[in-house]
């Protein structure tokens, strides 16, 4: 019995959920291709429910809900969840990765969603940036409820679209073993690409500075990866260069010679927030961080310097590495 030829259904929405381009793509040998478009379009329902559920920018939304809560809030399922993983990133980190930033992003400028008109205004919202820290936030098990102090308010946008792509993936993975998830560059890849013959998939990283071409490509299968930056949803105040990256420390917008982490990891939730954790450390400590963890790391820096470490040699085709 001959072998069906394999084939391949792909869509990509470019900036519609959570501001950011979304491109998904499945390959199957057997699957007929009806079903095929149907599987995305569920893909893609998944994701706008999610931001409908979890977006800071709705007043109606489950997160809105508990940030404005007093005393124990019960939370559903997946955003128990999501919690979870943050306590899990803001315990590893040494709470670098805390979610209570959002008085912080909304005095830098953040107050309303990135692309709108109010958009890079800052919001006087009456709680110092450093109030609160993820420490403040009591999950309990056995009711799945949340208690903070008032004021204190989450933002998920370090980890959600990791999440959510994990979530995808997930669902995906029932049907097809060979699929790409990329959600604004954080990544899911599964399988490998079979109309290309190769044994993985070909995943290039963007030259944040040069702007043309690509850094360096990683070759990818059963992986995934995420990039992290001020190169791209940043804005100015009063002269100053913001950003959505805020370093717990000041709580402002972070500084330093980083323009872009990329890192790959087992699942997108972990790559999206360690990416955005070597960002935050900085170039004099990113490197220890990623060491001790053996978190496979591709840094460009701001005046185009690019530095890796042995985790990520592995993943690199060869002869794109500039230092």
């Amino acid at each position: 019995m001959s072998r069906m030829a394999w084939k391949q259904q792909e869509r990509e929405v470019k900036g519609e959920i959570m501001r950011t381009d979304i491109f998904i793509k499945v390959l199957s040998e057997t699957r007929d291709p009806d079903l095929m478009e149907a599987d995305l379009e569920n893909a893609f329902v998944l994701l706008r429910n999610f931001e409908a559920r979890f977006s800071r920018f709705r007043e109606d939304s489950e997160l809105s809900l508990l940030n404005a809560s007093i005393g124990p809030y019960q939370v559903s399922d997946d955003l128990w969840d999501i919690l979870q993983y943050c306590r899990i990133f803001f315990d590893e980190t040494g709470g670098i990765f805390d979610p209570t930033v959002l008085p912080a992003l909304e005095r830098e400028g953040y107050a309303a969603s990135y692309g709108t008109d109010a958009f890079g205004r800052s919001a006087q919202v009456g709680i110092e940036p450093k109030a609160f820290s993820f420490a403040d936030v009591v999950l309990h098990a056995e009711m799945k409820t949340v208690t903070k102090p008032v004021g204190c308010r989450i933002d998920l946008g370090g980890i959600g679209k990791g999440y959510v792509v994990d979530r995808v993936a997930l669902q995906l993975g029932t049907v097809y073993s060979d699929f790409i998830v990329d959600a604004g560059g954080d990544m899911r890849i599964a399988g490998q690409d079979r109309l290309a013959g190769r044994p993985y998939f070909a995943i290039d990283i963007e030259d944040a500075v040069r702007k043309s071409g690509s850094a360096g490509t990683l070759l990818l299968s059963d992986r995934a990866v995420a990039t992290s930056g001020v190169n791209r949803r940043k804005w100015m105040i009063d002269g100053a260069e913001k950003s959505h990256l805020i370093d717990t420390q000041s709580g402002g917008s972070v500084e330093g010679e980083i323009m872009t982490a990329t890192v790959v990891a087992d699942t997108a939730g972990r790559a999206d927030v360690m990416a955005k954790t070597l960002c935050l450390l900085g170039r004099d400590r990113w490197r220890l961080f990623a060491e001790e963890r053996k978190i496979p790391a591709f840094i460009i820096l701001k005046d185009g310097t690019i530095e890796t470490n042995q985790f990520i040699q592995p993943y690199l085709w060869g002869g794109n590495i500039f230092s």
